[in-house]
């Protein structure tokens, strides 16, 4: 399945994107002067960045990571000097083009609970005989920890492996409470994984065809462990008993094995498998845990679906974003979207009532049913309420919305990248705040963050332009009056950025805070 869905990404990669300036603003929002931190290898793909603390020293300001389509791994300081490349273990390979190695987005977490912090991210593209997995490498100096590889573990388990690429990006979470980070993922090789921290395999259940979802972690059922929640697809099979439909599946997976041993599909003796869910489409979207519902007892899963069911039809099923129960799956709440939508919802009180509120991008492309303009929608599922709908310029099928408080007055701004522009909108109904353009091709989602201390919010985006990739930094994004607003709330203010990267965070933990 996953060459078919290349062609649907590959069209998309043909969108030309402009050069980098600040331009049509509100007076709501202006940035400072842009910063362009140019890479030495190629353009950014799929690929979002994170900020964190990277190196180990609190002293320099934070850090920010991404990985070039390229196959080459990119860490900054704030103030744009490098701190380390590194070479992904498919940067070399001659069976894939430099523009198809790297659709992963990194991970940031100390594995080893012993405060040292590790990049951690996913290689390998859709075509090619290139080799895929994971990889990690330490944070103070690109250092390679460990690599997983997924052509040559499924060698050594002797499975027969078509595609090995790692779309999904790694989740990282404390599973078990021992202290260390252990590392989810799905890979086109049909299989969910769950690593400990130095690489090894706690089991992989085969989920019996390609994985592109991304995982989140909560504790679903009480006894004090986190599940792994993630999507994957699944293609008709009358010959199974009993048959597969064509679509996909969410899972809540236990993370109790760890002896290194493979779960088959179905999963009989229930070793990991706490709940299955079959959806009428494949799951693109990657999960999400929040407290939006009060009727329901602890917090939600919330999920898109993905754009491929049925093959040849503009008519793709999946036009919704599921509310579901941590527990066992049920479907809460449906919240209905114009079409199909790959995209990760974005979790935060929209209009500060003290409620959650859902915002999810809807892709431009007409191959899926879209008109060849994007969509954000929001919702409030408490209430199951539409708060609003509005259309913004083309969009790539993974762009996600992100939510800080630009303004200073005390909601969240929706904040959505395009292939040109990344524009920013009012979170109360809607309207366009204004927009900044990064130059190039942005395919990704940005990042905000107060990278230096002075509780500002800095933009970070990651994006191509003449082959080559490069990070632009839109420092103090905010206008006078909301700074003035910052002031009078006090010096050392602390940033209101409920979901302010791709996945949340920069551990891609999905969980709202």
């Amino acid at each position: 399945m996953a060459r078919s869905i290349f062609l649907l990404v590959l069209s998309l990669l043909l969108i030309s994107g402009g050069y980098s300036n600040a331009e049509g603003l509100s007076n709501a929002l202006i940035p400072g002067t842009i910063k362009d931190v140019q890479f030495d290898g190629g353009g950014v793909g799929y690929s979002s960045p994170a900020v964190a603390e990277i190196d180990g020293d609190t002293s320099n300001g934070m850090e920010m990571t991404v990985a070039g389509a390229d196959g080459k791994l990119y860490v900054y300081h704030a103030d744009g000097t490098l701190l380390w490349s590194a070479e992904l273990p498919n940067f070399s390979c001659q069976g894939a083009s430099s523009k198809d190695k790297v659709y992963s987005s990194p991970a940031v977490g100390a594995l080893y609970g012993d405060g040292v912090p590790y990049v951690v991210i996913g290689y390998g593209g859709f075509r090619g005989t290139c080799k895929g997995g994971v990889a990690a490498y330490r944070g103070s100096d690109g250092a390679l920890n460990w690599d997983f590889n997924l052509t040559d573990f499924g060698r050594r388990e002797g499975q027969f492996v078509f595609v090995s690429a790692v779309f999904s990006t790694p989740g990282l979470a404390d599973v078990d409470g021992n202290g260390t980070l252990e590392i989810g993922f799905g890979g086109f090789d049909r299989n969910v994984f769950l690593l400990n921290a130095n690489g090894s395999v706690r089991y992989y259940y085969h989920a019996a065809d390609t994985v592109w979802s991304s995982p989140t972690f909560a504790d679903a059922n009480g006894d004090g462990l986190l599940e792994m929640f993630i999507g994957t697809d699944i293609t008709q099979n009358k010959r199974l008993n009993p048959p597969t439909k064509n679509g996909g599946y969410i899972y809540a997976l236990r993370t109790t094995l760890n002896t290194g041993e493979r779960v088959d599909f179905r999963d009989p003796e229930k070793k990991v498998i706490l709940w299955q869910r079959y959806v009428p489409q494949v799951i693109f979207s990657a999960p999400v845990v929040a407290d939006v519902l009060s009727t329901n007892p602890g917090s939600e899963l919330i999920i898109g679906t993905g754009c491929f069911f049925p093959e040849g039809s503009r008519n793709k099923n999946g036009k919704f974003v599921r509310v579901m129960s941590l527990a066992n799956g049920k479907i809460l709440r449906t919240l209905k979207t114009p079409i199909c939508t790959p995209a990760t919802p974005a979790i935060g009180d929209l209009d500060g009532d003290g409620v959650l509120d859902v915002v999810i991008s809807i892709p431009s492309d007409v191959d899926s049913g879209g008109d060849g303009r994007g969509r954000l929608l929001a919702w409030t599922p408490e209430t199951n309420t539409k708060l609003w709908e509005i259309r913004i310029p083309k969009l790539f099928p993974f762009q996600s919305p992100i939510l800080a408080d630009l303004d200073f007055d005390g909601l969240p701004d929706v904040i959505q990248a395009t292939a040109a522009y990344i524009y920013f909108y009012s979170p109360v109904n809607g309207a366009k705040l204004g927009r900044v353009r990064p130059g190039g091709l942005t395919q990704s989602t940005p990042t905000v963050v107060d990278m230096d201390g002075d509780s500002r919010p800095d933009l970070v985006a990651a994006t191509g332009q003449s082959g080559k990739g490069k990070f632009v930094i839109f420092p103090n994004i905010t206008s006078e009056a909301a700074d003035e607003r910052r002031i009078t709330a006090g010096e050392g203010t602390t940033l209101l950025a409920p979901w302010a990267s791709w996945r949340g965070g920069a551990d891609r933990s999905g969980r709202a805070q």
